[in-house]
């Protein structure tokens, strides 16, 4: 080992810039390999497929996948506070208007009321994708 460490010491230049060529052409391949990432996934022929299927037949605006916000007010202050409510609500209509969004039930409304802690400061809202 220390023969090597000797060998890079007498040879700085050498190792720096041969560490900088390797960086630089690591870098080159993996822009050009590009990424292969997807988010679909499919178990053809089973129960929950066939269960997906009929649900997207029968009622596609709860056909997908629901996500949850998560709001919390600052300083103790609950969540039905004036300008909480307002800092949600248009929260809201930003996250309305996202592509493939068929619904939200928020944690102001009446079908979401029981998406509020106890305490009153924290509460999400269901967000639905078609």
């Amino acid at each position: 080992m220390r023969a090597v460490a000797t060998w890079c010491v007498q040879h700085r230049r050498t190792v720096i810039l041969t560490w900088l060529g390797a960086l630089i052409v690591v870098s080159i391949l993996g822009a050009l390999a590009g990424s292969a990432y997807t988010n679909t996934f499919s178990l053809p022929n089973t129960q929950s497929t066939d269960a997906i299927h009929l649900l997207q037949a029968v009622s596609p605006k709860v056909a997908g996948d629901v996500e949850q916000v998560v709001f919390e007010s600052t300083n103790g202050a609950k969540i039905t506070n004036v300008v909480t409510v307002r800092h949600i609500k248009e929260d809201l209509a930003k996250i309305s208007k996202i592509d493939h969004v068929t619904s939200i039930v928020s944690p102001l409304s009446s079908a979401g009321a029981a998406q509020i802690n106890k305490s009153g400061t924290v509460a999400f809202a269901s967000v639905t994708f078609d």
